[in-house]
Parts: C-alpha cells; structure tokens; sequence
C-alpha cells in the first residue's frame, strides 16, 4: 500500500512539473514610425552581409537581468535562424525606405551590379533591465565596387520602457520597431551617396 501511494506521488510529482509548451517568434518588417513614404527610385543596393555577436546565435530570445548578465529564454524561441531573419527584415526596411525592390541580401549571385554597398554588424539587440530594447549596430556605406567606404556609422537605439511585466510578443514587436528606425538611418546614408535620380553615387 506504501509502495502505491508513494508510486502515485511520483506520478503526480512528474505530471505536475510537465514543461509548458514552446513558444516560437519571428521578426516583421515594419513601418518606421515618422517619416513619409520614399518616392520610386531605380537604385540598386546589396546587403553584403549582416553579422550578430555569438551570443545571439541561438534559438532562445535573449534578454538582460543586470547589465553584464544573459537569460536565455528556453520557453519563448525564434522560429528560424534568427540572422537570416533579419537579413530578410533589413532587405525589407530598405526597400520600402528607399522606394526600389532592387535591394539584396546575401547569397548573392555572382556578377549581379549594385550601385551602393552595404555591410551591417549588430553589437547588442535585446530587451535590458530597465526594460527597453537595446539596439547597436556598426554599419557603412560602401561605392558599387567595394573598393570605396563612403560612409561609416555606429547606431545606439533604444526604445521607451516596455510595460511592466511586459511578454514576448510585446518584446519582439519592440525590437521590430527598432530594426525598422536603424533601417530607416541607414536608408538615409544610402540616399546621401546615390545620384539624384537614382543610381550611381553622386560623383562617380
């Protein structure tokens, strides 16, 4: 009879710490949230490649409790490799910032002409203690050929305080908001170093 007892109170112990389920997110491209819409233009843009500090490189969404310490959250993950995502994201912003679909990201086939560059590399992207988003990137403009740096930025981005308690979706859409506001600088710059109409770098 002790033996039962005790062979259910490990059951119910088990049954009642099953994990919950995951949870998988990905990256929209969005509207930045000022600015009007950018009129048609022909230029041609290639994103060579966009580089994430190894730590988020993983499937868990990162966060911060303090500032030198990570949480892993093994219940809340993306959906796919989150590089490619934004790769993807970023093609997006762009596009949509800079009024052309002829914006690229990596792979890119060989031989296909661009008539600007660019290389992005985010240093830190996550939610911090203070509950904003964090969002640094070095980034830089690059001539068609990729033998001239005209540009070179670093961006800080931070949102306003997420709410108090505030989930993952509300996290991710934050952090979608501030990719958008980094593509919208960039989408500047870009437009900084093209010919008037469109193409080429003024100057070339």
């Amino acid at each position: 009879m002790v033996m039962v007892l005790a062979l259910a109170l490990v059951l119910g112990g088990c049954m009642g710490s099953q994990a919950p389920p995951v949870r998988y997110y990905v990256l929209d491209a969005v509207a930045a949230p000022d600015g009007p819409a950018a009129p048609a233009s022909e230029l041609t843009v290639k994103l060579l490649e966009l580089r994430l500090p190894q730590y988020l490189e993983r499937p868990q969404i990162v966060t911060r409790s303090a500032p030198q310490r990570l949480e892993l959250a093994e219940y809340h993950q993306w959906g796919g490799n989150l590089r490619k995502n934004l790769v993807s994201v970023m093609v997006q912003n762009l596009s949509r910032e800079l009024g052309t679909s002829r914006v690229s990201g990596p792979p890119h086939r060989a031989g296909l002409d661009a008539d600007l560059l660019v290389e992005l590399e985010i240093t830190r992207f996550e939610r911090g203690p203070d509950r904003r988003v964090a969002l640094a990137a070095w980034w830089r403009v690059l001539d068609g050929a990729g033998r001239t740096t005209l540009e070179t930025r670093v961006s800080e981005l931070e949102s306003a305080p997420l709410v108090p308690g505030a989930d993952y979706n509300t996290t991710v859409a934050a952090m979608a908001v501030m990719f958008a506001r980094l593509g919208r600088d960039m989408a500047a710059a870009i437009r900084r170093h093209a010919s008037p109409a469109g193409g080429r770098p003024a100057g070339a």
